[in-house]
């Protein structure tokens, strides 16, 4: 079993792999899609948090929870990585 292996890894794996990562990832329709569910979450979210103040942003209930700003930075850096493949 392990001579079989072998070279299905060495060999054959690899160009499978190769073959895969050539292939288009997201259709057109997909990346449409995407994009304007991004732009349209962009806006409910900041509708959402566009009135609370600076103290209300950034509160933590514990050191172990995420505040406001940090779940929106989060979310940012994301959306910034999920734009550059499209």
């Amino acid at each position: 079993m392990k001579k079989l292996l072998f070279p299905f890894i060495t060999f054959i794996l690899p160009f499978s792999v190769e073959a895969q990562i050539r292939q288009q990832v997201w259709t057109s329709n997909d990346r449409e899609n995407l994009l304007a569910g991004l732009t349209n979450s962009q806006s409910d979210i900041l509708k959402e948090v566009q009135q609370l103040n600076e103290k209300q942003i950034h509160f933590k209930i514990d050191s172990s929870k995420w505040s406001i700003a940090e779940v929106l930075e989060h979310i940012g850096v994301y959306e910034e990585l999920y734009i550059g493949i499209f």
